[in-house]
């Protein structure tokens, strides 16, 4: 399952359509979970980072929140 999440954000990184910077929003927050429960804390710390950048742009308070409790 990483290694899929891991090929979708190299896809969704550089997209400037606001939809799809949406999911690229939600596949951080996936990853932040995933590496949280790997114990893999540095990671998740930097996916989370992303999340919030991403929500605050998007002014997506759900993800803001759901990065924050990750």
């Amino acid at each position: 399952a990483l290694e899929y999440l891991l090929r979708g954000q190299k896809l969704l990184e550089h997209s400037k359509n606001l939809k799809l910077k949406n999911y690229e929003a939600q596949l951080y927050s996936l990853l932040q979970s995933v590496y949280t429960e790997r114990w893999e804390y540095d990671k998740s710390i930097s996916f989370g980072e992303k999340v919030l950048k991403l929500a605050d742009e998007l002014e997506n308070k759900n993800s803001k929140g759901m990065a924050l409790l990750n």
